[in-house]
Order: structure tokens, then sequence, then C-alpha cells
């Protein structure tokens, strides 16, 4: 799930989120967030080729896996209106679509998938058991913690200037 769930995870922010917040700083976070989602690809790449891991089969998990797949969907799902080329911010009810999309992704996404993702890897750990792993997962859970707390402070953020 983590290989796929970060180039969703960059995408959604290049592709989608990037184009409708205007605010330079944000802007510049977001733009450090895909660097470190690229890093966080990389880093399960690497962790993958040094358990010996067919790349393949680890990258093609959500086409085989039932549950994969279904997660990946439903976080589509969650974040389809910011994808479409033709969706603009202009009313009310496009500042609402884009605050659930961005629920969606930063909430549902970078805080209860990836963290539930990480207990099992975090757990063996602490049982002194794939340390090196363990602590990549640990500077991952790090930045996503980061993660969460921009995106929940641009989602209040967002309310706060649209009350309506």
């Amino acid at each position: 799930f983590f290989s796929t769930a970060e180039s969703l995870t960059a995408n959604n922010l290049v592709l989608a989120v990037y184009r409708h917040v205007t605010n330079p700083e944000c802007r510049q976070y977001l733009l450090r967030q895909a660097f470190e989602e690229a890093v966080h690809t990389d880093t399960f790449i690497y962790c993958c080729d040094s358990l010996g891991l067919d790349p393949d089969e680890i990258y093609n998990m959500y086409l085989t896996i039932p549950s994969i797949e279904e997660k990946d969907n439903f976080v589509i799902e969650l974040t389809k209106s910011i994808f479409d080329p033709k969706f603009e911010i202009k009313n009310d009810q496009d500042i609402q679509l884009f605050l659930h999309d961005l629920i969606g992704y930063y909430v549902i996404m970078e805080g209860i998938f990836f963290y539930a993702g990480f207990a099992m890897m975090l757990a063996l750990k602490r049982s002194n058991k794939m340390v090196g792993i363990g602590q990549q997962f640990e500077f991952i859970m790090r930045d996503e913690s980061l993660h969460l707390g921009f995106g929940c402070d641009l989602i209040n953020t967002i309310k706060s200037e649209n009350p309506q």
C-alpha cells in the first residue's frame, strides 16, 4: 500500500492541491511535502530491495490484493473533485468540495491510513527486529505528522476564511 499511496499523495499535491492554494508560504510547504513524499517512495523501494522482495509483486499489489485496491479506490474517490482539471473554486459549494477532498487526503490518507500501516513495522522495531527499517518508518512517520498538522491548519484556515 505504501509505495502506491506515496505516489497518490505526491500526485495529489502537485497536480491538484497546489493549483488551488494561492498563499506563497503554503505553496512552498506543498512543494517541500511533495519532495518528502518522493523520498518516502525511495525509502520504501530501498526497504523492499533490502529484503529481497520482488518489485513487480510489491508495486502491483494494489491490482492483486483486494483490500489494497479498495483502499486506493477509496482515497481516489475521496479526492476526485480536485483531480478534475475543470474543477475551479468559484462559490461556496466548490469550497465545500475542496475541503471535503482535503479532509480525505490529509486526515484519512496522511493520518489514519499511514499511521495504521506504520504500526506493524514500529512494533517489530520495539521488539528489536528489523531495527533499521523501523527507524526509516519512524523518520517517515515524523514527516507524515508534520504533513497532517499542515493539512489540518490549511483546512481550518480555509474554514475560518469562509465561514459560510
